[in-house]
């Protein structure tokens, strides 16, 4: 009987600690699966090594100067801009900017990201210039949200800047955004080629058609995409994985002008403006205006625009944009080329 007793005891312990044992074994398989680790922005968030904010002197003008005129040509007393891809806020020195050229216009911008660890720098980063919070709610963590929907984040208020943080996952509905990002948005952004991290022609149709719903009728969107000048290296590599059907190796690359970023897992589409083109269409809006912002490759054009040559950078990047040389010759010289978007009149 006692021996009976001894081996029913054992077998409970043995049970309890095969138990502890999984369950401490799930923990630890959550945890390295956890958005955190595998979105690849939050790693280079974390990491500091995320691509430096200033935005070619180009890109700033084209930002500044169109936000001028929706304001000035609609007599606007509110302005809602949304940062479609705004990281750790390394473009939010245009907003400061705007707030200085026009104190009497509430300023409402909006960040959407889908790196919380993004969000969060930004979010320290206004706090220490003076932004406060004026609802009892901090910024939800990664680990608080459940089946990882859109959800807006927090309002911070400074004079006449108000900031709101919205964080989205890869895996968020369509309803999901639209219900964070809202409607009657004046001018909606997205630079350093944000807007091509979305994989699939598909997707980006949808995710454009989304942004075009939520802008004022009279709104536009400007988009700075990465052209086919730039990251040559990377496209021919996956040029090669398409034609040898590497599917295991390409991932999400497996349309024309697909790439992974050397060393990430981060997905980018190179495009041209022809593919904007039929990319504005298929989303049901025209293309205002045109242009390239970045010469030759990502790395030597942002050399020159830090270096002595940042005269000769910005006068080739207007010269290219005049359409004096081919379509074809301006893309293959081309780091970075934009275009503005609106509704057909």
């Amino acid at each position: 009987m006692k021996l009976k007793s001894k081996n029913k005891w054992r077998n409970i312990v043995m049970i309890s600690v095969v138990t502890i044992i999984v369950l401490l074994g799930a923990v630890y398989i959550r945890k390295l699966i956890s958005p955190h680790n595998i979105n690849p922005y939050n790693v280079k968030y974390s990491s500091g090594k995320y691509i430096d904010g200033a935005l070619s002197a180009r890109e700033s003008s084209i930002l500044i100067n169109n936000i001028n005129d929706i304001i000035n040509n609609e007599k606007l007393n509110e302005l809602k801009i949304l940062d479609f891809g705004a990281g750790d806020g390394r473009h939010f020195y245009i907003i400061n900017k705007l707030a200085d050229l026009y104190p009497k216009i509430n300023i409402q911008f909006l960040a959407y990201d889908i790196s919380e660890v993004g969000l969060q720098n930004f979010q320290k980063t206004l706090v220490a210039e003076g932004f406060k919070s004026y609802v009892s709610q901090d910024f939800i963590n990664s680990s608080e949200v459940t089946e990882f929907k859109a959800y807006k984040a927090l309002d911070l208020k400074k004079d006449n800047i108000t900031v709101t943080l919205l964080h989205v996952s890869v895996n968020s509905a369509v309803q999901d955004i639209t219900d964070i990002i809202g409607k009657d948005i004046n001018v909606i952004f997205s630079m350093y080629g944000s807007f091509m991290h979305i994989p699939y022609y598909k997707n980006r149709v949808q995710m454009l058609k989304t942004l075009a719903h939520s802008l004022d009728g009279r709104g536009m969107i400007i988009l700075d995409v990465p052209s086919l000048g730039g990251l040559k290296t990377s496209q021919k590599k996956y040029n090669k994985l398409r034609a040898e059907k590497d599917f295991k190796k390409l991932g999400d690359a497996v349309e024309e002008g697909d790439i992974k970023m050397s060393g990430d897992e981060i997905y980018y589409h190179i495009t041209t403006f022809d593919e904007l083109r039929r990319l504005a269409k298929d989303s049901g809006l025209i293309m205002k205006e045109q242009g390239i912002t970045g010469i030759k490759s990502p790395k030597i054009f942002n050399e020159k625009i830090n270096g002595t040559d940042k005269v000769y950078a910005a006068l080739m990047s207007s010269l290219l944009s005049t359409w004096l040389v081919p379509e074809k010759y301006v893309e293959d010289n081309a780091a970075y080329i934009y275009c503005i978007l609106e509704f057909g009149k």
